[in-house]
């Protein structure tokens, strides 16, 4: 029996007390530790968005097949959401993958110290619109590796056809 003038409380309030603390102790946890934004973000944020876009394109020709390098090091290589080293990176291809693009534009200078003409500023775009690749790490058709690196010959480049340049948006 409890003391004159002590208020306890019954043992199952006390315990749904505890467990809904920890309920939300975690809740808040989770959302600071989210990798990317929760699905209500834009309801709250209209102006915003935490989409990954690609950068837009326009123009180019019908779809045609290039492969991934395979020729030099770093082999194969990274598509990007945008025709720019700096742009964030959303996947890559193997060494010789077939990679399907439909047309390019002039960008950044992927690798500026390579032997020409693989240290130009092309990029491809991809035919599926999920992201662009360098010239440099394109090749007209399979490559076999250099293991030392210094062979003048990178490989067959892809062709650069005027009619297949677009623009971005």
């Amino acid at each position: 029996m409890a003391s004159p003038g002590v208020v306890t409380q019954p043992a199952p309030a006390r315990g749904l007390r505890h467990h809904l603390g920890a309920v939300v102790s975690g809740l808040v946890v989770a959302v600071l530790t989210a990798s990317s934004a929760p699905w209500w973000w834009p309801m709250l944020f209209p102006g915003s968005s935490s989409a990954l876009t690609v950068t837009g394109f326009s123009g180019g020709c019908a779809a045609f097949r290039v492969h991934a390098q395979n020729r030099w090091e770093p082999y194969g290589t990274r598509k990007l959401v945008a025709p720019d080293i700096l742009a964030r990176q959303v996947g890559g291809y193997a060494p010789n993958q077939v990679i399907a693009v439909n047309g390019w534009v002039h960008g950044s200078v992927a690798y500026p110290f390579n032997p020409p003409p693989f240290n130009n500023d092309v990029w491809y775009h991809t035919a599926d619109d999920t992201g662009w690749v360098s010239f440099a790490g394109v090749r007209n058709v399979p490559t076999e590796q250099d293991p030392s690196g210094h062979s003048p010959d990178g490989g067959a480049p892809v062709p650069v056809a005027a009619a297949c340049e677009g623009s971005i948006h």
